[in-house]
């Protein structure tokens, strides 16, 4: 059962693909022995590797054309012991005809360096035969071959601690460090008529960090074959330090353009019933709402139409605004010529699309279109008739408590209904209850051990006392202020541990790349059973906050200062990739007054998250897209409302205007 977990978790983070090397320790490489090369710019990882010692599973990133970075989870058979650590690796040199590729890497750069190595490796490739030769210190020092070149430098080089007690803090002074080094090298073959890669190499890995559990290895050379079942996943079976190894790696490219949600062009009003068939406004809504697009508001004269208008199953903007336009190049008569499109995104008025209509209609694009800026249209002129205010749907929902120290997946399904209310004034009633259908944390052993208010840490609680209850209750409004100010309301049992009112503020130009806000939240922290009581905590905060959509590889920065749940005071950054294709890659760490000692294992708060955009494999047009977030320990230090500070800014990026242009 528990082998079944460990390889269903590979399937359950991601749908995934494979198109170049990957070791057992996730990146690019052979076996357990890095090479030089990286991944596609923005391809996304899955490795899960299993041999006679270890087990794990790694994610890995290409978070710019040469910077890698790997997030890794291993096991050992022997004991439960469960360790997570982050590799970096920088490219300096790229291949060329002459030169090789060469790249530094660090491995476990802010754990408790039971994996902790650094390397230098260069690479070459001569048509379908990969060599690659690298000098590793640390773990990957091997028995110490010769001695560290860099303590002829500096003495400094000759000292390495092995270790930084509670992990979390980059430990600079070891990297590079130790009395000695040691070299290691791979060389991969790639057959002609067959999908089948030849591996072979020498590893420097002598296992001095296991010593623990007694481990003897029979042989220092490893090789391997590799089976490319298709240009995007690849099975490696191993025969590796005297015992048999096999590894799965998976990939993907997050920029992938989206499938554009399209539609049979045809009139749909042929399916309508007659009795509403010769009034147009509810035409144009019943054929909207079966396309994916809700209409807010519009207005009709003799040759022009103004339409406000979001989407409710529609992903991408680029989308919204060509099904919009089909839609009004059907229904509207000939001599309606031009169209005003006033894009909403969840609930916020974004900007205005002018449409010359005639010309639509005879090239269908809207290359032609232009942007009109930003003019507030918020007079209702008939509302959203034909489209039900109260909704209420039935569904299962897979979560997953991922990495835990003691388990690599606790999964845990619920069933239950979700409801959205629509009241007047655009006030909306959201809610979840769910049942557990199953679930796998009874047998957690960690209990809350934390000096500061247990804001966070009661979590396994909350999973076993109220693993069936209310998941979210709550009442909200979205709207603008003015041109470029927008508030976001919240009041009620907002997610599984706190009650209470949240307020954004927003100050966001869809033209600009800047933008700032600010947020407050008064909370009581929710009964553990997930009823409708509550714990005596109480809590504060709120932040402000700075945005930069960056010019540098699709980057998104946020930094929030302010207080946190905790009553800690601090700082916190979040960094993400965001695509068209609506993947979202980010990582953020948070910095607060809490000392180390006193915040507990990790240090200080940090993790990555990923947002997969479902409707993109799955085949259906769906906005939903599942966040999966890995947070390396559940501490009390740095915590705030989960949801919802900085997605206020980050859930518009998706409606970046420059996808029209």
């Amino acid at each position: 059962m528990q082998r079944a977990k460990r390889i269903f978790l590979i399937y359950s983070l991601i749908i995934l693909g494979f198109n170049l090397n990957a070791q057992d320790y996730g990146g690019v490489g052979y076996i357990d022995m890095p090479s030089a090369y990286m991944l596609g710019d923005t391809d996304i990882k899955i490795t899960h590797s299993r041999d006679f010692f270890h087990e794990g599973t790694a994610l890995t990133y290409q978070i710019t054309p040469f910077l890698m970075g790997t997030f890794r989870y291993s096991g050992f058979h022997t004991s439960w012991i469960w360790d997570r650590n982050i590799e970096v690796k920088a490219r300096l040199l790229k291949e060329s005809v002459y030169l090789p590729e060469v790249a530094i890497g660090i491995r476990d750069i802010g754990g408790t360096a039971l994996f902790g190595g650094e390397y230098l490796v260069a690479s070459k490739t001569f048509d379908k035969l990969s060599l690659s030769l690298g000098m590793g210190w640390g773990r990957l020092s091997g028995d110490g071959q010769f001695t560290n070149p860099l303590t002829f430098i500096s003495d400094q080089f000759s000292s390495r601690t092995g270790s930084v007690g509670l992990g979390g803090r980059v430990r600079g002074s070891d990297f590079f460090s130790g009395e000695s080094a040691g070299l290691f090298g791979g060389l991969s073959y790639q057959l002609n008529s067959l999908p089948i890669e030849l591996q072979v190499e020498y590893s420097s890995d002598n296992f001095s960090g296991d010593q623990s559990t007694n481990i003897e290895y029979a042989t220092q050379i490893n090789y391997g074959i590799k089976w490319n079942r298709d240009d995007n996943t690849a099975f490696t079976l191993s025969r590796q330090h005297g015992d048999w190894g096999l590894t799965a790696d998976f990939v993907t490219n997050t920029r992938h353009t989206p499938r554009a949600y399209k539609t049979n062009l045809s009139n749909l009003s042929s399916l309508l019933p007659g009795s509403i068939s010769n009034n147009l406004f509810e035409l144009l809504n019943y054929d909207a709402y079966r396309r994916g697009l809700n209409i807010i508001d519009g207005e009709i004269d003799e040759d022009a139409i103004i339409l406000v208008i979001s989407a409710s199953r529609i992903n991408y903007v680029e989308d919204l605004v060509t099904e919009t336009m089909d839609l009004l190049s059907i229904h509207l008569p000939e001599n309606i010529n031009h169209a005003r499109i006033i894009l909403l995104d969840e609930g916020f008025q974004l900007y205005e699309i002018d449409v010359d209509l005639h010309e639509y209609r005879l090239e269908r694009s809207i290359s032609d279109s232009s942007l009109s800026g930003l003019d507030v249209y918020s007079s209702p002129f008939w509302g959203t008739r034909g489209i039900s205010d109260f909704n209420l749907d039935w569904s299962l929902k897979f979560k997953q408590q991922l990495f835990d120290p003691d388990n690599p997946l606790r999964p845990w399904l619920t069933f239950g209904p979700n409801i959205t209310f629509r009241m007047p004034r655009e006030w909306v009633l959201l809610g979840r209850y769910e049942w557990s259908i199953y679930d796998e944390f009874d047998d957690n052993r960690r209990d809350a051990s934390s000096v500061l208010p247990h804001v966070r840490t009661e979590l396994m609680r909350y999973l076993t006392e109220g693993k069936t209850g209310l998941d979210y209750l709550y009442i909200n409004k979205r709207g603008n202020l003015d041109s470029t100010w927008r508030y976001d309301i919240s009041f009620g049992y907002l997610e599984w541990m706190y009650a209470g009112l949240n307020i954004d503020l927003l100050n966001y130009n869809p033209f600009s790349d800047f933008a700032y806000g600010i947020s407050f939240a008064k909370l009581r922290q929710r009964a553990f059973d997930r009823g409708l009581g509550f714990n005596e905590l109480d809590a504060t905060t709120f932040f402000v906050s700075g945005y930069w959509d960056s010019p540098f590889y699709d980057m998104d920065i946020a930094i929030h200062a302010g207080q946190y749940l905790a009553g800690d005071k601090g700082a916190t950054i979040d960094i993400r990739r965001s695509f068209e294709s609506g993947w979202e890659v980010g990582a953020f760490a948070t910095f607060t007054d809490v000392p180390f000692e006193d915040f507990g294992e990790g240090s200080f708060d940090k993790g990555l998250y990923f947002t997969v955009p479902w409707s993109n494999y799955i085949n259906q047009n769906i906005s939903r897209r599942g966040r999966n977030k890995i947070r390396f320990i559940q501490r009390d230090g740095g915590q705030y409302l989960d949801g919802f500070l900085g997605q206020f800014w980050f859930s518009m990026q998706h409606a970046d205007p420059s996808y029209l242009q």
